[in-house]
């Protein structure tokens, strides 16, 4: 993972959303290398839980960018975004 000198969170945010988007893709493309169905399905779920993290960082972000969100709306923005992946993975479930 790359070091990153700078304090501000989103730089920190975008590093570690890049390196989950390798690791998935990582994930995904292991899969097709073994033949090992119980090893095939770890891979995938892991791939998935790490999407919905990403998913979760990306959300925040998004809120926090919001016009009248300040530092000090921190938990409350976190309680929003955890609610809301909670719905999408309720939702997702359901498929």
């Amino acid at each position: 993972m790359e070091t990153i000198a700078s304090k501000d969170p989103r730089a920190h945010t975008a590093n570690v959303r890049k390196e989950f988007r390798e690791l998935i893709e990582h994930l995904r493309g292991d899969i097709r290398k073994i033949d090992e169905p119980k090893a095939q399905a770890l891979f995938e779920t892991a791939a998935e839980v790490i999407s919905g993290l990403d998913t979760v960082l990306n959300i925040t972000k998004k809120r926090a960018k919001t016009p009248g969100n300040s530092s000090n709306s921190r938990t409350r923005i976190c309680r929003d975004t955890l609610r809301d992946f909670s719905r999408l993975l309720s939702r997702d479930g359901s498929k």
